[in-house]
């Protein structure tokens, strides 16, 4: 299936994550009053977690996307560079391999 499964497959795990969250704050709401103020609490720091560690996965998957990208870039210009030199050496030509500037 490739990336058409991915994307599907994600998709269907997000919504049943939403639909679960759905019933569960509709039943909460419905149900406040069976709630005493101890489990409020005890929610809500729990709320309070998870929405720290998803900042920190988001933050994390944000940082590898940028590391990522950043690396094709460098490794293509590296590339193209190296291959000049090829193209030189193959006429005769022998410049100065200076590796500072070439990953720099």
């Amino acid at each position: 299936m490739g990336i058409l499964g991915v994307v599907l497959v994600t998709a269907g795990h997000w919504l049943s994550d939403f639909g679960y969250y759905v019933f569960v704050s509709f039943i909460m709401h419905r149900h406040a009053s069976y709630v005493n103020p101890r489990q409020h609490q005890i929610s809500t720091i729990l709320e309070l977690f998870l929405t720290a560690l998803g900042v920190h996965f988001v933050q994390q998957g944000l940082e590898k996307i940028v590391l990522y990208f950043s690396l094709s870039f460098s490794q293509e210009k590296i590339s193209a560079e190296i291959r000049v030199l090829y193209v030189l050496r193959d006429y005769g030509f022998t410049p100065r391999l200076d590796t500072k500037k070439l990953l720099g």
